[in-house]
């Protein structure tokens, strides 16, 4: 159903709130995943957000242009993340500010809402 309409418009963002409920870990809802992997082709751009981005199903975080985090304490999910930060970035995730947020592999605290 989703992919039924995202086919049909172009230049558009679709949010999924809680991700991984429908992408976790070991399985994603067919519609998010020809979305995820054919929406670039009619410039649909995918964003998710997730509490444990440990649990993201891996084709999503793969064709992940940016990750945007904000503070996280977990460590498997810091651990998850400083594959993609490093682990010196990965590691001020879990004394971030309120507000403060890191975006991929960037060094610099960015001020969200």
């Amino acid at each position: 159903m989703a992919w039924h309409f995202v086919s049909q418009v172009v230049d558009c963002v679709v949010v999924v709130d809680e991700i991984d409920r429908y992408a976790g870990i070991h399985r994603m809802v067919p519609e998010l995943s020809d979305l995820a992997h054919y929406g670039r082709h009619r410039a649909v751009s995918l964003v998710g957000t997730a509490r444990r981005p440990a649990n993201v199903n891996r084709d999503l975080t793969a064709l992940a242009d940016e990750l945007v985090c904000c503070r996280v304490t977990e460590p498997r999910d810091l651990a998850y993340l400083a594959q993609w930060m490093g682990t010196e970035t990965a590691q001020r995730l879990a004394s971030l500010p309120d507000l403060r947020y890191i975006r991929s592999g960037e060094s610099d605290l960015m001020r969200g809402i």
